[in-house]
C-alpha cells in the first residue's frame, strides 16, 4: 500500500496500534490525509482506507523564553492556534481553531500545566465537550455533545 502511494510523496503524520490493528495517517498535501488501517496479525492486510479533508497547520516554535501570544497558522493562512506564553511556557489561554476559523479547543494553563476549563467545539461552533483540569489531571464532570447540542455521554471523575 505505502509503495503505491510513493508517486504522491506522502509523509506519515501519525499512527496508533492496538487490538490487532494499526492505523496510519499519511499527509498527501496541505489539505488531505489518507487514513489506512492494517491488520497486525499475519500479513498486514489492509482493513480500511479513508480520505480525510484536514488542513495542515505549520507549527513554528516560539523563541526561548517568549512571553506573549504566539499564533500558528494552517497552510491556507488561516489561524490554527493562539497560545499565551510566559517566559517560554504555556500560561493562560490556549486556543486552537478549525480550518473554517471557528474555535476548536479552549484550555487554560497555569504553572502546573493545564488547569481549569477545557472546552471543545464542533466546526459549527456548538460545544463538542466540556470538562475541567486541576493541576494537569482531568477532574469533575466531562460532558460530550453531538453537533446539534445533544448530550452523547457524561463521565464523572474524582477531584
Amino acid at each position: 500500500m505505502v509503495a503505491q502511494l510513493a508517486p504522491y510523496h506522502p509523509t506519515e503524520e501519525m499512527g496508533v496500534a492496538g487490538g490487532g490493528a494499526e492505523t496510519v495517517h499519511f499527509r498527501l498535501d496541505d489539505r488531505w490525509l489518507l487514513r489506512c488501517s492494517f491488520s497486525t496479525r499475519g500479513d498486514a492486510t489492509l482493513l480500511a482506507v479513508e480520505l480525510i479533508a484536514q488542513l495542515r497547520h505549520v507549527w513554528v516554535e516560539p523563541p526561548a523564553h517568549f512571553t506573549g501570544v504566539w499564533t500558528v497558522y494552517f497552510a491556507s493562512g488561516q489561524r490554527s492556534h493562539a497560545i499565551h506564553y510566559q517566559d517560554g511556557a504555556y500560561a493562560g489561554a490556549f486556543t486552537s481553531f478549525h480550518p473554517n476559523g471557528a474555535k476548536a479547543v479552549v484550555q487554560t494553563y497555569g504553572p502546573a500545566g493545564i488547569d481549569g476549563a477545557d472546552i471543545g467545539y464542533h466546526p459549527n461552533g456548538r460545544v463538542a465537550y466540556r470538562g475541567r483540569y486541576a493541576s494537569g489531571k482531568r477532574v469533575g464532570t466531562w460532558t460530550h455533545f453531538d453537533a446539534r447540542g445533544k448530550v452523547t455521554s457524561t463521565e464523572r471523575l474524582g477531584g
